[in-house]
């Protein structure tokens, strides 16, 4: 007596799930996209709010890692006028449909702004 059964759609072998990408073109797209993140109107294209960011990229000094608490974090991104992107990421988390939501899967939330 089997229990749960097959699964339906199983995954197939041959289908190719991994490419192997050039290592050049790897770092070329990575330099590209640092590159693109220092001019603001790309960085603004993609929906970041920096309306009140003084430079683009902003760059904080090495004691910003020694934040423990989040509020903290919070004070500091108000300070660089960072938060409305922060607000905007922490607005944009919509709840899961279905019956997930009762289920307690992951909902993505954001915890903690520091690691």
């Amino acid at each position: 007596m089997c229990r749960g059964g097959r699964m339906f759609a199983p995954t197939k072998i041959w289908r190719r799930w991994h490419r192997r990408i050039p290592v050049n073109q790897k770092r070329f797209a990575t330099a590209s996209a640092i590159a693109a993140s220092a001019v603001p109107s790309l960085v603004a294209a993609r929906g970041h709010r920096i309306e009140t960011v003084p430079e683009i990229p902003l760059v904080i000094s090495d004691s910003a890692e020694g934040i423990e608490k989040t509020s903290n974090a919070i004070k500091i991104l108000k300070e660089i006028g960072a938060c409305a992107d922060a607000e905007k990421a922490k607005d944009s988390q919509a709840i899961r449909a279905g019956r997930g939501k009762l289920l307690h899967i992951s909902q993505g939330a954001f915890d903690c702004l520091c690691y």
